[in-house]
């Protein structure tokens, strides 16, 4: 999931802020590790729901932005997972 949202053309919005992906997966790498630490994530799905849908410090959705128009985040990752998951 890293990998795509590094690789994506989406721009990855949080807090206001608009981020390309990079950017947003370095953000979302930080999460995730601190919660591998706090042994909550078991699944792309817990990475998703814990890390990738909203800011823990605003609670503000997370958004991405790509030319097909905005969406949130966590959608958007849900489907991309299912889109994986299909192809394996």
């Amino acid at each position: 999931m890293l990998d795509f949202v590094e690789h994506s053309e989406c721009r990855f919005v949080r807090n206001g802020g608009e981020f390309p992906g990079p950017q947003a997966r370095a953000h979302l790498e930080k999460k995730l590790n601190y919660l591998e630490d706090k042994n909550k994530v078991n699944s792309a799905e817990d990475f998703i729901d814990l890390a990738a849908t909203q800011s823990s410090m605003s609670g503000r959705d997370y958004e991405v932005r790509c030319p097909e128009g905005a969406q949130p985040a966590g959608a958007w990752l849900k489907r991309e997972l299912q889109r994986q998951r299909q192809l394996h």
